[in-house]
């Protein structure tokens, strides 16, 4: 099931950005009176600020840096550092970025499944730039984010009303459908897109909805304990849990047009892990993805362990690479492959038709680690690793596989010019956070 697999990657902490206090002795952590940072040319700390330990969500919005600090969620000027703005904000809130807006559900219930749906004591919206409130939502509710609205479902008689992002205004309200959080290449805290449909799930089906009517398409699936998605105008069903009698890793991948014609169902595999067990998830839970890819291609593995991209719209493989490896991080224009699902060397393909741009050793960090991230950006590709207990931070050019730089820290986030890192500082209580910048040459 999927959340037994999220489980098993989240022994530490749901979000394993900038881990020091709940996890084990045995967790990689940064000497503060070892290595320094090693940074190519180019590279320009920009500032560093120290905050409370635990999991640090970490965003950038234009000209504004989002970062939660213990009891507050702060806006930071990007260049400086500089606070602009505080709200309140505990360890039990989350935030979403939608667009220019930013979403923080209060009271948030835990889930192994980062992008799950889960009851929240209330809603508010703020304008990123400023801090300033646009519209709250009192009552228990799930909420689900894209970049143009909020959908909040009641717990209590299972209403959804779609709701503007920028003023609250209800879109429409529908009863008896609650709307699931799975979608191809977004990734925590940032929120996909606006669509054309979502998914709705109940009954032991699910379908889609129309994103500005509320209306209920025809297509219909069964569903399964694993991703439901809409790509584009197909509604899709996963079961990434191969029959006992299976040895493949089997993901089979069920999918029908939204006003329910031309239904098929697909085969494709998982990746493996060094132990050869199946990895059975398609992309890191622990980040709130469901799928790499974009529009209705996804990556996926083939039967013989090769990387490969799925169009979900016709059945077909766009491509297979020449060379073994599991995708493990992307955006819509690269694809990260490690050699095993959880070890091994680095390759970065082009998302569009496979081609092998660079390869990276292995960093030293099994990816089952609490304290391993990536991150892949039109600009950079950050990845955690470990050497002798200590983990470092490895940033690349994401067009040349050139070193940008090496930072003895944990990675907090990425952006296409951009690598935030956190690392101890000698207290017990406290995390410094470094905003590093890279130039173009």
């Amino acid at each position: 099931m999927r959340w037994d697999h999220a489980r098993r990657h989240a022994a530490c902490g749901l979000l394993a950005l900038a881990l020091l206090t709940s996890c084990s002795a045995t967790e990689p952590r940064p000497d503060v009176g070892g290595s320094v940072a090693e940074p190519a040319p180019g590279a320009t700390l920009a500032w560093s600020r120290v905050v409370a330990t635990g999991t640090r969500p970490f965003a950038v919005v234009g000209e504004t840096v989002l970062l939660a600090d213990g009891t507050a969620l702060l806006g930071l000027r990007r260049s400086d550092g500089g606070e602009l703005w505080r709200l309140p904000f505990v360890d039990a809130d989350r935030f979403t970025v939608a667009g220019a807006h930013l979403v923080v559900e209060r009271s948030r219930t835990g889930s192994f499944v980062a992008s799950e749906p889960t009851d929240s004591r209330s809603v508010e919206v703020f304008d990123a730039a400023t801090g300033s409130p646009r519209w709250r939502a009192e009552g228990q509710a799930r909420a689900v984010v894209r970049a143009d609205a909020v959908y909040l479902t009641r717990a209590a008689d299972h209403v959804t009303t779609a709701h503007e992002i920028a003023d609250g205004r209800a879109r429409w309200t529908a009863s008896g459908i609650g709307i699931a959080n799975d979608s191809i290449g977004a990734r925590l805290p940032y929120a996909p897109p606006s669509p054309r449909y979502l998914t709705t799930t109940g009954g032991g089906t699910v379908a889609a909805v129309d994103a500005r009517t509320g209306a209920v398409q025809r297509g219909r699936l069964g569903s399964h304990d694993w991703y439901a998605l809409v790509a584009d105008q197909t509604l899709v069903a996963t079961d990434n849990d191969p029959p006992p009698s299976e040895r493949r890793c089997t993901v089979s991948v069920t999918t029908v047009a939204v006003d329910g014609t031309n239904q098929r169902t697909t085969t494709a595999f998982s990746g493996r892990q060094a132990d050869n067990s199946c990895e059975r998830a398609l992309a890191d839970t622990d980040n709130g993805q469901s799928a790499l890819g974009s529009g209705t291609r996804i990556a996926v593995s083939s039967a013989d362990g090769r990387p490969q991209v799925l169009d979900l719209a016709t059945g077909a493989i766009t491509w297979t690479a020449a060379a073994p490896g599991v995708p493990i991080d992307g955006d819509d224009h690269s694809l990260l492959v490690r050699r095993h699902a959880d070890t091994g060397d680095l390759t970065l393909l082009d998302f569009a038709g496979g081609r092998q741009r660079w390869t990276a050793p292995d960093t030293g960090l099994p990816g089952t680690s609490a304290s391993w991230n990536s991150a892949v950006t039109s600009g950079l590709v950050a990845v955690t690793g470990a050497a002798d207990d200590q983990p470092f931070v490895t940033v690349y050019d994401a067009d040349t596989g050139r070193l940008r730089g090496r930072f003895p820290s944990w990675l907090a986030g990425a952006g296409d010019s951009w690598v935030a890192v956190t690392h101890g500082n000698g207290t017990a209580d406290q995390l410094t956070v470094e905003f590093w910048t890279f130039s173009s040459r």
